[in-house]
């Protein structure tokens, strides 16, 4: 089966939805699923980019067999109005990704 995730947290941030979804995807995986996590750059909680990433529309990547869309977001410090406003722009802009999702075949 092929599965697709949307989340605004996954590794290397290092919340509890993060480290979640990782431990979901992972198992299925190993069950033998395709599994694609559509996601932000990351940069929770203090609003900066983490080192050896970029804010870019859509960058790849793969993680113990999960394919991974890193797509460009809104990105700032962790606060109520402006988590907010980040999680609107990413559902906003992402409506359509730009990434090749087609290609997870």
């Amino acid at each position: 089966m092929k599965i697709l995730f949307l989340t605004d947290n996954f590794p290397p941030e290092r919340n509890a939805p993060a480290t979640r979804t990782y431990e979901h995807t992972t198992e299925w995986v190993r069950s033998g699923h395709q599994v694609t996590v559509i996601t932000t750059a990351p940069n929770f909680p203090e609003g900066r980019l983490f080192d050896g990433y970029c804010n870019a529309w859509c960058a790849e990547e793969s993680m113990d067999g999960i394919r991974v869309l890193r797509v460009k977001t809104y990105i700032t410090a962790n606060g109520r109005l402006s988590q907010a406003h980040a999680r609107l722009r990413f559902i906003h802009d992402h409506g359509w990704s730009g990434c090749p999702l087609s290609a997870a075949s």
